[in-house]
């Protein structure tokens, strides 16, 4: 039995916060089994420097947020093909697809050029640390809506309303700086 992580109104607006999506002491149930796999490749967060949440490795962590932001917002796509590069060579290797496909799928790289796409600024306080994989991988979620990372934006779909979109990278410290590996 494992404890859901618990969110908490305030850190997204109202009109996206839904207290009954992430209940109050919900209890979730873990299953596993061994299982042994042979062939994978050595992906790149398998040797990562461990995230400990120091204050450094934090104002790294954000700062490689902010870069991811700041080429959103200026729509910069070979910047963020760059910043995804690891990322797209792993999911390209596990679904047999080019990494320029699997970069063109994103819902993100259609809706950057969308009406009235718009990033939302990033409140570093509305946010926690998720460390994943014995610390080897890690990722900011929003405190009111786990599945919200500070990659956030508005966009205007095809019925006029006003979307709140967000894209949730998952960074791993390699050679000293973070690095979008999923």
């Amino acid at each position: 039995m494992v404890q859901a992580q618990n969110v908490e109104d305030g850190h997204v607006e109202k009109k996206y916060f839904n207290p009954k999506e992430f209940p109050p002491n919900m209890t979730l149930y873990r299953f596993s089994r061994s299982v042994k796999i042979s062939g994978l490749p050595d992906w790149e967060w398998v040797k990562a420097t461990p995230y400990t949440d120091t204050l450094e490795q934090r104002q790294q962590l954000q700062q490689a947020y902010m870069a991811v932001w700041q080429a959103y917002n200026a729509k910069d796509i070979n910047t963020l093909r760059k910043q995804q590069k690891i990322a797209l060579k792993a999911w390209a290797w596990a679904t047999d697809e080019s990494e320029e496909s699997i970069f063109a799928d994103q819902s993100a790289y259609s809706d950057i050029n969308e009406k009235g796409f718009k990033m939302k600024p990033i409140n570093w306080n509305d946010y926690t640390v998720k460390i994943m994989n014995q610390g080897r991988m890690v990722r900011l979620v929003n405190k009111s809506d786990p599945e919200s990372s500070p990659i956030s934006y508005y966009y205007v779909d095809e019925d006029g309303e006003t979307v709140l979109a967000t894209v949730a990278p998952i960074f791993s410290l390699i050679n000293g700086r973070f690095v979008q590996v999923i």
